[in-house]
């Protein structure tokens, strides 16, 4: 983006730099710290605290840190997208299970 951007633009340019840096390093790292970094620089955890159920948001969001932990122990941490097939398969699973009670 130009350096020379409109003022009201730079919130924008911004968060597309965030993306970018994340994106960047995001296979260098632990998932983990990926996840934890944009929750940080966005300030997303009082944004879901403020939230009506944001307790329980909450709780989602550090279920998916600790989900991300276990998956880098487990040894099939390959990648961030190794990670998010990992989500979308348990989510799957998961889905089929509810379906047959």
């Amino acid at each position: 983006m130009p350096e020379d951007l409109d003022a009201e633009f730079e919130p924008i340019r911004d968060a597309f730099g965030l993306i970018r840096d994340l994106h960047r390093r995001r296979n260098h790292r632990p998932i983990a710290d990926t996840i934890n970094e944009l929750l940080e620089v966005t300030r997303t955890h009082a944004a879901f605290a403020f939230r009506k159920g944001g307790e329980r948001v909450l709780a989602n969001v550090y279920r998916l840190t600790d989900l991300a932990r276990s998956f880098e122990i487990s040894g099939l941490a390959t990648s961030f997208r190794a990670f998010v097939e990992y989500l979308e398969a348990s989510t799957k699973v998961a889905t089929r299970a509810r379906r047959r009670f």
